[in-house]
C-alpha cells in the first residue's frame, strides 16, 4: 500500500468508487497483540467484527482510511522481519472492501477477472480468486443511494490486481 503525503490535503466523504477497507492478514489469536499496539500507538476505538467467520480489527488509519487486521490460517507469505514477534506479524494483504451502489456491476467484472461469488453475509457480497490464497478476497456491500466518494487525503482510490502469469495478463 503507497500513502502520498499531501499535508494540506483535507478529509471528505467516503463513499461510493472507492475502497472501503483495506485489509491486512494475521495468524489467528493475533488481535490482542494488535488492539494493543493500535492503542499504545495512538489509534482510537478500534473495533472487533466478524464477517464472513472471520475476526478482523477495524480502525482508523492516520488519514481517515478505513484499515482492519482479519486473522486467516491461510496467510503463507513470510512474516515481516523485524520488531514483531513472527507469529503475530502482518504478513501481507488479506482483502479489500469496494464501496459500489447497488445498481453496479462489478460482479460481472469480477467474474471475468476469475473471481468467485461465495455466500452473502448480511447484504455483502464476497468474491474470491480460488487459485491465489493470500490478497484473494473482494467484499461488496451493495449501497442503496449511497453518496459518491470525494477523493482527499485518506481515499483508497485503486488496488492492483495479481494474475497467475504473462499470458493471462495480455490475453
Amino acid at each position: 500500500m503507497s500513502y502520498f503525503p499531501f499535508p494540506s490535503s483535507a478529509r471528505r466523504h467516503r463513499g461510493i468508487g472507492e475502497v472501503a477497507q483495506a485489509r491486512f492478514a494475521v495468524l489467528p489469536n493475533s488481535l490482542d497483540f494488535w488492539e494493543e499496539r493500535l492503542m499504545e500507538h495512538g489509534v482510537k476505538e478500534p473495533m472487533r467484527v466478524e464477517q464472513f467467520s472471520t475476526s478482523c480489527l477495524e480502525f482508523t488509519g492516520p488519514d481517515g482510511e478505513n484499515l482492519a487486521i482479519c486473522e486467516t490460517d491461510t496467510a503463507s507469505l513470510p512474516p515481516a522481519v523485524g520488531h514483531i514477534p513472527s507469529l503475530l506479524a502482518i504478513r501481507g494483504f488479506h482483502s479489500a472492501q469496494l464501496c459500489v451502489d447497488k445498481s453496479s456491476d462489478i460482479g460481472t467484472l469480477l467474474t471475468f477477472m476469475g473471481f468467485v461469488a461465495d455466500p452473502r453475509d448480511g447484504d455483502t457480497q464476497r468474491f474470491q480468486l480460488p487459485s491465489f490464497s493470500t490478497a484473494s478476497i473482494i467484499d461488496v456491500p451493495y449501497i442503496e443511494n449511497g453518496e459518491a466518494a470525494q477523493e482527499s487525503a485518506g481515499s483508497v482510490h485503486h488496488i492492483a490486481f495479481a494474475v497467475k502469469d504473462d499470458a493471462l495478463n495480455l490475453g
